[in-house]
Formats: structure tokens, C-alpha cells, sequence
């Protein structure tokens, strides 16, 4: 801009948004494939200062630890302006984290990729190691749910070396896996949020102001996005709201439930083999 104060300005906010919403990284793009985008480097608020966070960073390659809903979401609003091969990939993940009852979980999670055809991780791994131990130890590790930095740490802890440089085989092993995004509810994490809808917007907006010929596809012909669900339920008003004396005074408490027929029925799911998440 030819003032160094507001470079330096922008500079720090391109950092604190890659700390908080983490860095996007196309991969998988082999052949004209839609790229996967993978987001690294992000933990939670994005700064160590706030001793009450958990603060975890994945001792990993493509490091990212969990992140809150909201922290994510806002910090990547510019992701498909900065590096426009995002495309709707923030739109579709963040509205999947949405429950049927409108509401979100409080933790996004780091993504998960999955080679569901056999017949693809057998090729792959031909492609990537040689005959032998190596081979067998390999087919084992694609052959489940993985993410970037566990892969190549999985690989290395089993003295696995691969015939390709990583970049390349990252690009293979992706190009043929399933991205799944994950989401946590915990526990009494404090309830859920009414505002976070209006973050959903701000995706949308900055999605059409790089594809503004795209609205119409993106909304009737694009493929349906999963809801999310967890154990949690916001009651309705006539089981939270009550007096709490005999001169008037109302007031909300329990908002939140866990219904055991939802627990029952997430449970039934995670016994799935079709299944992606951690255990």
C-alpha cells in the first residue's frame, strides 16, 4: 500500500485469521478433480494468552487443534476471496454443522479423509511403497479414516518410506478419499448460541462475491448437505420458562437437554462400520 504501518496492520490480521479459522490447503486435485480443502495450522481463540482454553496443537504435520464454532466460522469469511479454489467448500461444511433444530455444536474438529473402495487403496499403495511389510502396514493405515499429519506420522512410526515425495503422495491418497468434516458437542458445554446464523450469511455473501453465476446451482443443483447431530436438545419455552416466586418473576432454567433416545440412536451410529469419527 506504500504505508508500512497498515502493511504491517494487514499482515498481522492475515496471521490471526490463519491461527483462529486455520490455513486452507487445496489438495486431491488430480485429473480436473474438485479440490479437498484442508485447513492447518488453526487452535483454539488462536492464541496461548487465555489460560482458561484448552489449547491443544496436534503434534503433527498439517498441524490444527479443535477451534470454536464461532472462532472458525468468522475467521474464515476471506478464505474463498484470498484463495478463491475454496469455492463453497466453508458454505458446505459449516451448514452441515447446523442440527435439525437450527442450533450448532460449540467444537469444529479437524476433518477426516476416508478411502471407502478397497480396490483404490490396493492401487495406491502399489503406487506409493514396495512389496513387503511395508505394503501390508500401508493398506492397513488407508484402509481407515485418516488426516494429513496422523497419516505421515503413521507411516513414519512403522518405518514405511514411500517411493513419492509427500506432496504427491497427499495429492493420490486424497484425490481418491471422502472428506468428512467433524464436529464435538460436549457435554455441558455452556448451552448453544442464537447468533451464529449471522456468520452463515457472511459465507454465503463472500462465496457470490467471487461466484456470483453460481447462486442458482449452489442452491437447487448442488448435492445435499448432512445436519448435524448430537445428545443435546434446547427445550421448548413451556419446559424452561417458570416463576421463580409467587410475585411474577419468571425465569429460564434447564434450557438444555440430553434426551437418552438420542444418545441411543447416535450410538446405534457410531456402531456403523460406514462410520467416520474418533472413538
Amino acid at each position: 500500500s506504500g504505508v508500512p504501518l497498515f502493511d504491517n496492520y494487514v499482515k498481522q490480521n492475515y496471521m490471526d485469521n490463519a491461527l483462529r479459522g486455520g490455513m486452507a490447503f487445496p489438495m486431491g486435485a488430480i485429473g480436473g478433480l474438485k479440490p479437498k480443502i484442508y485447513h492447518a495450522f488453526s487452535r483454539i481463540h488462536g492464541d496461548l494468552e487465555r489460560d482458561y482454553n484448552n489449547f491443544v496443537i496436534e503434534p503433527a504435520y498439517f498441524s490444527q487443534g479443535p477451534g470454536n464454532f464461532r472462532d472458525v466460522n468468522q475467521n474464515r469469511r476471506c478464505d474463498v476471496s484470498q484463495l478463491p479454489a475454496v469455492h463453497d467448500f466453508n458454505v458446505r461444511q459449516f451448514m452441515s454443522y447446523v442440527q435439525a433444530d437450527g442450533y450448532n455444536q460449540l467444537t469444529v474438529a479437524t476433518a477426516f479423509f476416508k478411502i471407502r473402495d478397497p480396490y483404490h487403496v490396493k492401487n495406491i499403495v502399489t503406487r506409493l511403497v514396495a512389496p513387503g511389510l511395508g505394503h501390508e502396514l500401508l493398506t492397513d493405515i488407508l484402509s481407515r479414516p485418516f488426516r494429513p499429519g496422523q497419516l505421515f506420522n503413521d507411516m513414519k512410526a512403522n518405518g514405511i518410506n514411500p517411493m513419492l515425495p509427500r506432496e504427491e503422495l497427499l495429492e493420490i491418497v486424497t484425490a481418491a478419499a471422502e472428506q468428512v468434516p467433524a464436529g464435538l458437542y460436549v457435554p455441558k458445554q455452556g448451552g448453544f448460541w442464537t447468533d451464529h446464523w449471522t456468520y452463515h450469511l457472511d459465507l454465503f455473501s463472500n462465496f457470490l462475491s467471487i461466484y456470483p453465476d453460481e447462486k442458482e446451482s449452489m442452491l437447487y443443483d448442488s448435492e445435499g448437505v448432512p445436519f448435524f447431530m448430537s445428545n443435546g436438545r434446547v427445550v421448548p419455552r413451556h419446559e424452561k420458562y417458570m416463576l421463580k416466586d409467587n410475585e411474577g418473576n419468571v425465569r429460564q432454567y434447564d434450557a438444555v437437554s440430553e434426551p437418552p433416545e438420542k444418545l441411543a440412536a447416535l450410538q446405534e451410529m457410531w456402531g456403523d462400520p460406514a462410520y467416520v469419527g474418533d472413538e
